[in-house]
């Protein structure tokens, strides 16, 4: 079989991303894109499938060269035809390099260099508190985007973007056998679509996307200095003296409470469909953790600095959409209509707080400073014998106005579709939910008898779940609509949360005597 196509790429770039006021930080982002043409044997004509990705990193720079690599995918089709897979090597990464130097990066550096004497490293911290209020919220983002053009004039589109938390990044995908030298610490990673007949082997169904699969590879730790609050947080982390723990989260609160980061973990996913008569449908989503958390499949284990590895896990650690969709009639041409959209992102890392974590473990308080104190609660409550310690904490993280600053990220869960209709009119529907402090979505349940639901990516995993029921009106299509639109993120978790407002509630709870419990409520009366 002869397989034509044409390869477009594009180096390894940095792009400028405007932060908080006065501080801006240029990440290094590396991109590629490919396009195929792929002859389909029944009609003799071409498919043309693109593929394109992104991945950047929070700081530090990609070592090059950049590799950009199309990988045929035999377990993926059309009419019998392999599909491709994207491969792009950015040759590894070097944190100790940044692409920039800011002054919050060269705080941070003095900081990190003055562990162990807790006046430096107090007076740092309070010298410039619009650091800690407005941390950076540079980010690891990866991408992945396919396109499937159909000689009949059907177009489908996928695509899918997870960004971490800050302080974590991307180490690479690696799938233990070398491929496109992508092995350790790499920054790899590998956009991969599913294509098959709607009807698996049935080619008078059409060849639709199945699956996009983005693959980044497991989460780790940014471990070098490149913000101010990131690094205070992983001093506080370390500290086991309590004058010092007191001290440090003394230096990092104000009116209101712990500084915390602005930014958290989030998943995006959106499938199109353009029908032959100019029906377009199109249905997206999203989910977003409380600050701190993050998505990956698999338990980090105490001490762990990986959270995941998407090969050993299967593939089911990488994130992906699952389109679904029912094959008509409209107009003697054949129509696509979608009907479920399901975005999984993994499981929700590291845990509950309060059930004795490892704090070396790769967890929010090793980069989140409201997090960090919130620990230092965990590691104390319950105790009498520890209560003046308690105490002691609480009291030093507790604002005027609060424990924890009510702009500090909480869970989101968001859905739309649209369709546009061939005489130009435009129907669409959205939603959102939101979960109340820390509390987050544990995933959805897939409708009874849907590909997904066979499939059982959702039983452990925190799948947003988007069904739109539309309607279409197969003798005049410009007579659809939609008619509802589900979105199911699952409902709120239980555990501890990863805050210190959380941390202090928890404390309370659990506190076994009286003189425990007035003492817990005193210490935080900041709280309104």
């Amino acid at each position: 079989m002869n397989l034509k196509s044409i390869i477009t790429f594009s180096l390894a770039t940095l792009s400028l991303i405007p932060l908080a006021p006065k501080m801006v930080m240029a990440q290094a982002v590396v991109s590629g894109a490919s396009v195929h043409f792929i002859p389909d044997p029944i009609s003799g004509n071409n498919f043309i499938q693109t593929i394109s990705g992104s991945v950047s990193i929070p700081t530090g720079s990609f070592t090059g060269p950049t590799s950009i690599q199309p990988l045929v995918n035999s377990f993926s089709n059309i009419n019998g035809s392999p599909t491709y897979d994207l491969l792009i090597n950015p040759g590894g990464i070097d944190l100790t390099n940044p692409t920039s130097v800011t002054l919050n990066q060269q705080a941070a550096d003095l900081l990190n260099a003055s562990v162990g004497n807790i006046s430096d490293v107090v007076s740092i911290i309070r010298a410039n508190y619009n650091f800690l209020s407005n941390p950076s919220t540079a980010q690891a983002v990866a991408t992945g985007s396919t396109t499937l053009s159909s000689p009949d004039g059907l177009i489908q589109s996928a695509s899918a973007e997870y960004s971490l938390p800050i302080g974590l990044l991307f180490l690479g995908f690696d799938d233990g056998f070398n491929t496109g030298n992508c092995n350790g610490i790499s920054g790899c990673i590998k956009i991969t679509p599913f294509i098959d007949n709607l009807i698996a082997g049935d080619p008078s169904t059409p060849p639709v996307i199945q699956e996009l699969t983005v693959d980044p590879g497991p989460v780790g730790l940014v471990n070098t200095p490149f913000d101010l609050a990131t690094t205070a947080a992983s001093i506080l982390n370390g500290e086991t003296n309590l004058s010092n723990i007191v001290s440090i989260i003394r230096a990092v609160s104000d009116a209101n409470g712990v500084a915390s980061p602005q930014v958290q973990a989030r998943i995006a996913g959106a499938f199109t469909v353009r029908n032959q008569d100019g029906t377009t449908i199109s249905t997206s989503g999203e989910i977003a953790l409380p600050a701190g958390l993050y998505f990956a499949t698999g338990d980090p284990g105490a001490g762990a600095n990986v959270a995941f590895d998407c090969v050993q896990a299967g593939g089911l650690g990488c994130f992906s959409i699952i389109p679904e969709l029912e094959q008509l009639a409209v107009g003697g041409l054949d129509f696509l209509n979608m009907t479920l959209l399901t975005i999984n992102p993994g499981e929700v890392q590291p845990g509950d707080p309060s059930v004795g974590l490892n704090p070396g473990a790769l967890n929010p308080a090793s980069t989140d400073l409201n997090a960090s104190a919130a620990f230092k609660i965990y590691e104390n409550a319950g105790d009498i014998n520890e209560l003046s310690d308690l105490v002691s904490i609480i009291r030093a993280g507790a604002g005027t106005n609060s424990l924890t600053p009510e702009s500090r990220p909480g869970a989101r869960a968001s859905g739309s579709s649209s369709i546009v209709l061939p005489n130009g009119a435009t129907m669409s529907v959205n939603g959102e939910m939101t979960s109340s402090g820390s509390r987050y979505f544990q995933g959805g349940t897939p409708p009874s008898g849907s590909m997904i639901e066979s499939l059982g990516y959702c039983n452990s995993s925190a799948c947003l779940v988007i069904d739109p029921t539309i309607t279409i009106e197969t003798t005049d299509v410009n007579l659809s609509t939609i008619d509802e639109l589900v979105i199911d993120p699952g409902i709120a978790s239980t555990d501890a949360g990863w805050n210190f407002d959380a941390a202090a509630g928890y404390a309370l709870s659990v506190a076994g005597t009286l003189q425990e419990q007035v003492s817990i409520i005193r210490a935080g009366g900041g709280l309104e």
